[in-house]
C-alpha cells in the first residue's frame, strides 16, 4: 500500500468514526424527531458542511450566568404575554 492509500484509508475511517460519533450525539440529545432526522440526513449526505453547522448551531451551549439571564428574561416577556392576552 502506498503512502497515498494509506493516507486515503485513515481519512476515509476518520470520516466514518465522526460520522457515526455525531450520530450518536445527535440521537442521545432528546430533541424532537424531525430535527433528528434533519441532522441526521444531513451528516450523512453533506458530511464535511454539516460538521461545520452542527459546531456552530447544533448544540446551543450558554453559560451558567447567561443562561439564568436568559431564564429570567423568558419568564419576564412570558409574564407580560400573559398580562396582555387576559
Amino acid at each position: 500500500m502506498t503512502t497515498v492509500e494509506a493516507v486515503s484509508v485513515g481519512l476515509l475511517a476518520a470520516d466514518w468514526i465522526l460520522r457515526l460519533a455525531l450520530a450518536v450525539r445527535v440521537i442521545m440529545r432528546r430533541i424532537p424527531v424531525a430535527v433528528t432526522l434533519c441532522w441526521l440526513l444531513l451528516l450523512f449526505l453533506i458530511p464535511v458542511v454539516s460538521w461545520m453547522l452542527y459546531a456552530f448551531v447544533g448544540e446551543p451551549r450558554l453559560g451558567s450566568r447567561r443562561a439564568a439571564k436568559a431564564a429570567t428574561i423568558s419568564e419576564t416577556v412570558e409574564e407580560r404575554a400573559v398580562l396582555r392576552w387576559r
